[in-house]
């Protein structure tokens, strides 16, 4: 497969031109020796530690809240931890004041340890300093408080708690628990509370019920999650007076880590806490706002100074980590989006390697050529653990999980711990394919019983000589309405049987795609994209296959040597990384390949149909807010720019030309990157992709300053409407909204 220097159908005399080089001045050039913080950098600079003139800035703020805009590489992290000791050594600023909140205990540990080999900075002196995660910090404020309720660490805790609520609520398989808790966690880090839930369906009163009962179940046991912590934290700062001045006075300096993966909730705990002084050191890079599915709101960033308008910005702009060629890309895809803070990263080093793009066929095409390219990577020189190798979902991988997973390549996935067709949307198909087999297949008979609305621990007993999928109908607590859908989804596996793999799928996939877009209660929900795109894909994977049963068996194959790999990745040391492009920001590889760069893969097609049907809670309070697609546009974009980002040395990127089985552009992310017309996401796409517009319309608009949710009116005589995220009032108003045009 031939490798371009510009993505396929380009001009490949016009490269994107590198970032520009950095400025090279250290503390050496700018601190001179008469000045009174001197000896505090050059103790630095006999330690190997040189601050250039932005990190200086930064380290040198003292008073009043800072917003740090910290690029992708440009040491965000020396900052963070010199300035504590700054603090400390030239403005005599006790240890204990001052407060490192992190997202994850390694983070905090990493910047305890180099606080600690500071010059001047003793580690009993780090060790002073609160240094944790937000969970961490304020667990340690309820236990002061005297609450001494236990942590459920387990998710399968959680969800088989929901799952016993569920069966004494009547409701059998209806819900995922999983979907439950990650609505519940979203409303609690978005200051929301159940009972702010509306009530207006069957499905909204069953999900209410059943999350209180969760909530009265965990009260019980004296049990809380990790959202409780904060949650609890900030109701105790908000009510209790003394409390809040104590930890004001208390921590007079906070200094907050990746502060682009905030959400609500933990920003009202920090301000709180930082009144009324306001020493607030916020460091952090909009361009990297990637987690706004687990509530990161990127309007607290971008609005920072508006909240605290004295704030002072403090950029970090040079990149110590990336190929200035690479860095001159990722700055070309940043700057097509609109609601962020305009910088442009420049280069500590000499542009040397071009990003290098793929076309392959297809998905599969795609997954034996990154294999082969692995293999010439390592035959040049390249260890297989300098090697990662970064996708959008998980989906997106599954042809190149498998290729490795057969091949003799040293692999860990951090992002798959089963096998794509152990998936809980894929297996029950595969249970179909398999009572097509063999229709006497307990294990696959029960995997099927809850799209037909049957409990999945039923036992079927064998009361007739042609197997127990003959024996499902006869059933006797099935009402006449159940037998004879029972009855139409045994013929249905009977006829699969006779079909290749790819036909029999798209056959079963119908009345169980039916299921899983309905919750039970019979209303389509919003997960339809995902299980279209599963199914989809596992179409794709059936296409390779002449009969179900070398399907089956390719399957159980997989199975059985993915546990094998799974139990060598624990003592690989040398071995490539395979995992999603979330999982890997922060760190950083010498070669990084992309895979999926492709129109409906990234972005992801459930951000290209984006429409006024589906309730959005984005944007800032209070500010007119852009169109839903361009927001979901924009996060898109900045999983591309975290994915280039991600790459020290060299960087491959991979467009397949087929994705789940229809054709697919290269995406327009790289597209846009090389065009000198200051194209942007409006422009249109290939004609075979999905056009969009926008137009103003009359809409349903939430009237809670706090949410953000909007809705199309579907019916003019509708006078009255509760928002289906928070349960205020909605008001109509006039806003912009994307359309599909014709061409669509």
């Amino acid at each position: 497969m031939k490798q371009l220097t510009v993505p396929a159908g380009l001009d490949p005399a016009e490269p994107v031109a590198p970032a520009e080089p950095a400025v090279m001045d250290t503390t050496v050039d700018r601190v001179e020796d008469g000045a009174a913080d001197a000896s505090f950098f050059r103790a630095l600079e006999g330690d190997g530690v040189y601050l250039n003139p932005e990190q200086l800035a930064a380290v040198r703020h003292t008073d009043g809240p800072a917003l740090v805009l910290a690029g992708a590489g440009s040491g965000k992290t020396r900052v963070l931890t010199v300035r504590c000791a700054y603090l400390i050594h030239e403005h005599h600023v006790s240890p204990e004041q001052i407060m490192l909140l992190t997202f994850t205990r390694k983070a905090a540990d990493e910047m305890s340890e180099r606080l600690g080999r500071i010059p001047g900075i003793s580690r009993e002196a780090a060790g002073r300093v609160t240094a944790g995660t937000f969970h961490s910090v304020f667990l340690r404020l309820l236990r002061f408080r005297g609450n001494h309720e236990t942590i459920i660490t387990s998710e399968r805790q959680k969800q088989v708690a929901l799952k016993v609520l569920m069966k004494q609520q009547g409701l059998k398989d209806d819900y995922e628990p999983e979907v439950l808790l990650h609505e519940l966690s979203n409303l609690k880090n978005c200051l929301q509370t159940i009972h702010d839930l509306p009530e207006r369906t069957t499905q909204d009163k069953q999900k209410k019920s059943l999350l209180l009962a969760y909530e009265d179940w965990k009260a019980e046991r004296q049990l809380i999650d990790f959202d409780d912590i904060l949650v609890n934290a900030y109701q105790l700062l908000q009510t209790d007076d003394a409390l809040r001045e104590k930890m004001q006075r208390r921590f007079r300096y906070i200094l907050c880590d990746e502060f682009q993966d905030t959400n609500p909730l933990q920003y009202q705990i920090v301000q709180l806490i930082a009144a009324p002084d306001n020493h607030l050191f916020c460091a952090g890079d909009d361009d990297q706002t990637i987690y706004s599915f687990n509530s990161a709101d990127s309007a607290i960033m971008l609005n920072f100074t508006t909240d605290y308008p004295e704030a002072v910005r403090l950029p970090l702009l040079i990149n110590y980590r990336s190929d200035a060629r690479i860095l001159g890309l990722a700055n070309q895809v940043i700057a097509k989006n609109q609601y962020r803070h305009v910088k442009s990263l420049q280069a500590a080093g000499a542009p040397a390697s071009l990003p290098v793009f793929l076309q392959p066929g297809s998905v599969q095409e795609e997954a034996e050529k990154v294999h082969q390219l692995i293999y010439e990577l390592t035959a040049a020189g390249t260890s297989f653990q300098e090697i990662a190798i970064l996708h959008r979902t998980a989906n997106t991988a599954r042809a190149l999980f498998e290729e490795l997973t057969f091949s003799e390549v040293p692999f860990t996935s951090y992002s798959q711990t089963e096998t794509f067709y152990e998936q809980s949307y894929v297996k029950p198909v595969v249970d179909h394919l398999r009572l097509a087999l063999n229709d006497d297949d307990e294990a696959a008979l029960s995997g099927i019983l809850p799209s037909l609305y049957i409990a999945k621990d039923t036992s079927v007993p064998n009361v007739t000589s042609d197997g127990l999928l003959q024996s499902l109908p006869l059933l006797p607590q099935l009402k006449a309405f159940q037998k004879t859908k029972v009855e139409k989804r045994v013929e249905l596996i009977k006829k699969a049987a006779s079909r290749a793999p790819e036909a029999a799928v798209k056959l079963i996939r119908e009345p169980y795609e039916a299921y899983l877009t309905a919750d039970g209660s019979g209303e389509t929900t919003a997960d339809q994209a995902m299980v279209r795109e599963t199914l989809d894909e596992l179409e794709t994977s059936a296409k390779r296959f002449k009969t179900i049963a070398a399907f089956i068996e390719y399957i159980d194959e997989l199975t059985r040597r993915t546990e094998m790999v799974r139990e060598r990745s624990q003592s690989v040391t040398d071995g490539v990384k395979l995992m999603t492009i979330h999982k890997a920001k922060g760190l950083e590889f010498p070669v990084v390949i992309v895979l999926g760069a492709s129109e409906n893969l990234l972005p992801h097609h459930t951000a290209l149909e984006a429409c006024a049907d589906r309730t959005y809670a984005q944007g800032a309070a209070g500010q007119a807010r852009p169109s839903q697609q361009k927001l979901a546009l924009e996060e898109e974009r900045r999983l591309m720019y975290v994915a280039v980002t991600r790459a020290a040395k060299q960087l491959y990127v991979s467009s397949p030309a087929q994705v789940h089985g229809k054709p697919a552009g290269v995406s327009r992310f790289l597209l846009e990157a090389y065009q000198t017309t200051g194209a942007t996401e409006a422009d249109a796409p290939a004609k075979s992709e999905p056009v969009y517009e926008t137009k103003e319309r009359l809409v349903w608009d939430c009237a809670n300053r706090n949410c953000h949710a909007w809705q199309q009116i579907k019916s003019e005589a509708e006078e009255e409407k509760q928002c289906p995220l928070c349960g205020s009032l909605m008001k109509k108003a006039v806003k912009e909204v994307p359309l599909r045009t014709a061409n669509a």
